[in-house]
């Protein structure tokens, strides 16, 4: 087998934007990233993984439990947002709060609590003309499946530039808690293209909740999730340049791997460089899918958390879509959809700046 390798993320710039913020709101915690466009590259100026408070697991229960966890992020949220602005000097035109598939479920199951999350708050489906017409609140997005997968795939193509050359064509898979979002695009030297893209409601929760009802059994898990995608792969990604996978189950076993090679422990707090740009292959996943040693690796953290149940599951998952799609070996992605997001508006920000001053 070959030596995992590890690819920088960025290259070497000087020049720096304005710094934005993103501050995601999702199933298992609140995120936040302070980014600024430099030269065309996104530097991450800081990010926040601590808060663990998050939708998926209050979902189904009463308003009133509800009701009260959706104040905890609005808590988290306020704090994240007057950290952005008077730590890092980021303004309120240049901050944006949004949700993915955990926050569509809340609308749709409990509108009257949705609207608790998002009082004071100026709602929208998409990002598009927000960076060019900000409006006088900071705008709380709930993206669509398919903006969620177009910013997997700009995720995935836009942190990785010494991979992703113009003229590659990638496959993103993107695996959440919630659901996963695979999209194919091409990057061109005007932009990046995307040409497909699809969503199964096969997170890394229902996978879990599925293993345990099988018994841990990950064989008969990999059959139940072959049995729930399409037979068809997704147009355009099987012959693909790149094939790259973003989500907490890939970047443990990433961190796990990266650990074994450097013979040091796994950090209390996750550092993307640790594992972004990192190469595997499939005989890579299958074997941590069958030796589970890796689970006494894992923080006190992590395992109070139920994460080795949670990481398997997602891995079995993954599998069966790389499977799916005839890969034989993928990228891990250690960035987040924030990045994406974040790329894109800066981008918009820096060339409608760029055009206003012509």
């Amino acid at each position: 087998m070959n030596e995992p390798r590890t690819i920088a993320a960025h290259s070497d710039v000087t020049a720096r934007g304005e710094p934005l913020c993103l501050i995601e709101i999702g199933s298992r915690g609140v995120r936040m990233l302070v980014a600024a466009l430099e030269d065309g590259d996104l530097r991450p100026i800081t990010r926040r993984y601590d808060s663990t408070v998050g939708l998926a697991e209050v979902l189904g229960m009463e308003s009133r439990e509800l009701a009260g966890r959706v104040k905890q992020i609005r808590t988290i949220v306020k704090a994240y947002v007057l950290e952005a602005v008077q730590q890092h000097g980021v303004s309120l035109g240049r901050t944006w709060v949004f949700g993915t598939e955990a926050v569509r479920m809340l609308r749709k199951r409990s509108p009257e609590v949705f609207e608790l999350l998002h009082e004071g708050l100026h709602v929208h489906d998409t990002f598009a003309l927000l960076a060019r017409r900000p409006p006088p609140i900071v705008p709380f997005v709930v993206l669509g499946v398919k903006y969620e997968a177009y910013y997997a795939l700009t995720t995935a193509v836009r942190s990785l530039p010494s991979l992703v050359r113009p003229g590659d064509s990638v496959l993103a898979i993107d695996q959440g808690s919630g659901s996963v979002e695979l999209a194919v695009g091409r990057l061109e030297e005007t932009g990046l293209t995307h040409s497909a893209y699809k969503a199964y409601p096969l997170g890394t929760r229902r996978l879990t909740a599925e293993l345990r009802a099988v018994g841990g059994d990950c064989d008969r898990l990999y059959d139940w999730v072959m049995a729930h995608v399409d037979a068809r792969p997704l147009r355009g990604s099987k012959p693909t340049t790149h094939t790259i996978v973003l989500g907490s189950a890939i970047t443990m076993l990433g961190r796990i791997a990266a650990r074994r090679r450097s013979g040091r422990r796994l950090a209390d707090r996750y550092d993307p460089a640790e594992v972004h740009g990192l190469s595997l292959t499939m005989e890579d996943l299958a074997r941590q899918i069958h030796d589970h040693h890796w689970g006494s690796e894992l923080n006190q953290r992590d395992i109070a958390a139920g994460e080795f149940d949670t990481v398997l599951a997602g891995l079995v998952g993954l599998r069966a879509l790389l499977v799916r799609h005839a890969k034989t070996e993928f990228v891990v992605c250690g960035e987040a959809l924030r990045f994406g997001v974040a790329w894109d508006l800066a981008s918009t920000l820096s060339s409608s700046k760029a055009s206003s001053t012509r």
